[in-house]
């Protein structure tokens, strides 16, 4: 989550019930993002968003297919605000899925340019990169 006081992003600790396996763990993780969170730190994504489908594979690209609220949550935020939403998800995979090396956004099955105008989602981006 954003930390109120600067434009880091702050940890916060969750309990997320584990699924049946990684793919449903890591929409469960980012699901819980999504809710918000539950101390005074600052909302990533809007709450409206919905993971629709997790596809991971050999080399450890996951594959997040989101519910296009995500696009119209993040519209006009501005490149702060798709920053922070983007490095919010990839720490969140990063600190909790060790197997995981890249992310893929998908919206309603679809690779996107962008989530808000200015960092191109196109293509997996390396989570390591997103300290």
């Amino acid at each position: 989550f954003g930390d109120r006081d600067s434009p880091d992003l702050a940890p916060e600790r969750r309990d997320v019930p584990l699924g049946a396996g990684t793919s449903q763990d890591v929409a469960a993780a980012l699901e819980g993002l999504a809710d918000g969170p539950l101390s005074n730190l600052v909302p990533t994504l809007p709450q409206s968003v919905h993971v629709r489908h997790v596809f991971i594979d050999a080399s450890g690209t996951v594959t997040v297919d989101f519910s296009p609220e995500i696009l119209s949550g993040l519209s006009g935020g501005g490149l702060s605000r798709e920053l922070l939403a983007i490095r919010s998800m990839a720490r969140t995979l990063e600190v909790n899925f060790e197997t995981l090396k890249k992310f893929q956004l998908l919206v309603d099955g679809q690779p996107v340019p962008t989530l808000a105008g200015h960092v191109d989602t196109s293509k997996p981006l390396v989570l390591s990169e997103w300290d």
